[in-house]
């Protein structure tokens, strides 16, 4: 059995897990887990999994924090990925967790500019298909009826999810494609082409879909250095289309911004559609920096 503790202390608190025979009268083995609050600790593929709160909700962050996932087979425990906030979310992940197809789920908030005034809510997993697949970290359900006291707990029934919100027993449900109404969002990790200090051109986008349902649409959207706001870029609405290219942006066919980095947002608007993949054909500009 597995034992995961957090600390008591706000102040350079260390979580700590402790592993028991269920027989012994001492720990057969105390790990260290690190600095932060942790939260949820699992076993996916035979592996400990724990999810830590390190100052995402704690006001000696001094405004900032991450949520860290580690991994825990012997040894010392290790740090998969980790996802850094700008701001406090002022809501503790709750303790909720569910394990289906060898992936660990559980509930988080995390903002995602300096004002705190945006943020990403909902159920977030780690782990992957099988294994020939790398480990992923994804926030798989987000529910735009949220309000600002944010996912109390959530549960599961086959492919459901129930999901306890708003501090005053609202509880939603996840549906099928044909009713859930919520956006379904992918973003891209940042891109530089190689070269972060060099400025480029983009020359096109493509999206590609699986066969897009009738009446379903996928919207593309970019960020160009970090910018404050997603940049529209066009939308595939055509049934049964599997890609689109785009040449500059659709709504005032002004060309595409300039950047040294870049990110990709997909969007899922209606229908049920599903991504598969982008393309982004870029070239330097001769002599930028």
């Amino acid at each position: 059995m597995a034992i995961g503790c957090s600390p008591k202390d706000s102040f350079n608190g260390v979580s700590k897990v402790f592993i028991w025979n269920l027989s012994s009268d001492l720990f057969a083995e105390t790990v260290d887990w690190g600095e932060g609050d942790l939260r949820v600790l699992e076993t996916v593929e035979g592996t400990l999994i724990g999810v830590t709160d390190r100052y995402l909700n704690n006001s000696v962050g001094a405004g900032k924090g991450s949520m860290i996932i580690q991994a825990y087979s012997g040894g010392a425990a290790q740090v998969l990925k980790e996802i850094f906030t700008q701001a406090l979310t002022g809501k503790t992940i709750p303790t909720s967790k569910v394990v289906k197809n060898g992936r660990l789920f559980w509930a988080a908030k995390i903002m995602t500019n300096t004002a705190g005034t945006t943020y990403d809510e909902g159920l977030w997993s780690f782990g992957r298909k099988n294994v020939n697949y790398p480990y992923s970290l994804t926030l798989d359900v987000i529910d735009e009826n949220i309000d600002t006291d944010g996912i109390d707990a959530f549960g599961s029934a086959a492919n459901y999810f129930f999901i306890a919100h708003s501090n005053d027993g609202s509880v939603d449900k996840t549906n099928d494609v044909a009713t859930f109404a919520f956006t379904s969002i992918y973003e891209s990790q940042v891109f530089d082409g190689g070269d972060a200090t060099v400025t480029k051109r983009l020359k096109t986008l493509t999206i590609y879909t699986a066969p897009l349902p009738a009446s379903s649409s996928m919207t593309m959207k970019i960020k160009a250095d970090g910018a404050a706001n997603w940049t529209t870029i066009g939308t595939l609405s055509t049934t049964g289309a599997i890609s689109r290219d785009f040449y500059n942006i659709e709504s005032s066919g002004v060309d595409f911004p300039t950047f040294k980095e870049l990110q990709v947002r997909l969007e899922s608007v209606t229908g049920g559609g599903e991504y598969t993949g982008f393309r982004i054909i870029a070239e330097p500009l001769i002599g930028s920096n």
